[in-house]
């Protein structure tokens, strides 16, 4: 019954509202194993942004329910700083294959990589890496499918995101 009164959204929104005041922002990431509920609901408030922006079409149209992302519900996320475009790699050029959920994961893992690259001053992220174990497996993966894309085999690493990993090193 609380569900059809649009209480989870709420929930989630304050257990945003408390992730913003620890962390300084709203950046959830797929790998954020403490509320893996807020992860994965903060990935799906950008994904009905794109979809309303008309930058993301879905196979099915989205139904208004108390769940749903309303103008007012989008205001209250950018009161608190929301990024709506994070986990996007801020590079709109990128032709990324997927589904708009997977691009999100893709580009969450990069600007990992990315902060990491920052912080160490290289991208070597063992497989096993206790700090974020999602992130040493996603970043096995790419350099696999590196392997296979110079080895001239299709695979899911298209040449875009070759780029854009090759830039960050």
């Amino acid at each position: 019954m609380l569900m059809h009164l649009g209480f989870v959204w709420e929930q989630r929104y304050f257990e945003l509202k408390d992730y913003n005041e620890k962390n300084g922002n709203c950046n959830v990431t797929s790998s954020f194993l403490e509320n893996q509920e807020l992860a994965d609901w903060t990935a799906a408030q950008r994904d009905d942004y794109k979809a309303i922006e008309g930058s993301v079409k879905l196979e099915h149209p989205a139904v208004l329910t108390p769940e749903a992302l309303t103008n007012k519900r989008m205001d209250k996320l950018k009161s608190l700083g929301f990024d709506f475009d994070f986990g996007r790699a801020r590079t709109t050029a990128i032709k990324i294959r997927g589904t708009s959920r997977q691009n999100v994961v893709w580009e969450t893992h990069l600007e990992e990589l990315k902060k990491l690259r920052e912080e160490k001053g290289n991208c070597l992220v063992p497989c096993r890496y206790r700090d974020n174990p999602k992130l040493g497996i996603w970043v096995k993966t790419q350099r696999y499918q590196y392997q296979h894309l110079i080895q001239g085999k299709k695979w899911t690493l298209n040449e875009d995101r070759t780029r854009v990993l090759e830039e960050i090193g």
